[in-house]
């Protein structure tokens, strides 16, 4: 392990989590000469390195992996990455941001993909851009998941109103009613 211009060791990169340790570019020929003090591997300013001890580091060790889940998804289990994502996603909606809700479901989804409550906020996301037919697939695969869902019933009526297929929207509202006859 290397240390930087400040004789400070220096660990996995926060920047680029795939980075699990600083080495510099080269020496600095003056005060004014930054560019010799970034990392050689992913090009960031030593401060985007964790500080790590001089001997004994492992980026591989529990320590400092669960520190690098926080930058890189890549270490997490299925379903930690789909909270993520879900997190996201729902944040990204509250902010009227559809898009990027249903661009982070979606990849939510690809750690779980039978997640009925994740179909239903993508779904409610496509709704919100217009995207009806992408979204009725949705509600159609969440209902499957989960045939007695309130929720998906309502989902499915909404896709199916702005469809204007009133007559599928009306039953599909009246079976959420049904379900949950007091939401």
């Amino acid at each position: 392990m290397v240390a930087d211009a400040f004789g400070v060791y220096r660990g996995w990169c926060r920047a680029a989590p795939s980075c699990l340790e600083y080495n510099p570019r080269g020496v600095p020929e003056g005060p004014l000469d930054i560019a010799a003090l970034s990392c050689s591997v992913c090009r960031c300013s030593p401060q985007q390195h964790v500080i790590a001890e001089p001997t004994g580091y492992n980026p591989w060790s529990e320590k400092h992996v669960n520190a690098r889940k926080a930058y890189d998804e890549r270490l997490l289990s299925n379903t930690e990455r789909a909270q993520v994502r879900k997190a996201k996603g729902d944040a990204e909606y509250r902010s009227r941001n559809y898009k990027k809700a249903y661009e982070h479901y979606t990849i939510a989804l690809e750690s779980t993909p039978d997640s009925h409550l994740l179909l239903a906020n993508r779904c409610q996301a496509y709704l919100q851009v217009g995207r009806v037919e992408l979204a009725l697939a949705d509600a159609q695969r969440a209902l499957a998941l989960a045939p007695d869902w309130a929720k998906g019933h309502y989902r499915l009526g909404c896709c199916l109103q702005r469809l204007q297929r009133e007559a599928e929207a009306v039953v599909a509202f009246e079976r959420a009613h049904a379900l949950a006859p007091s939401a």
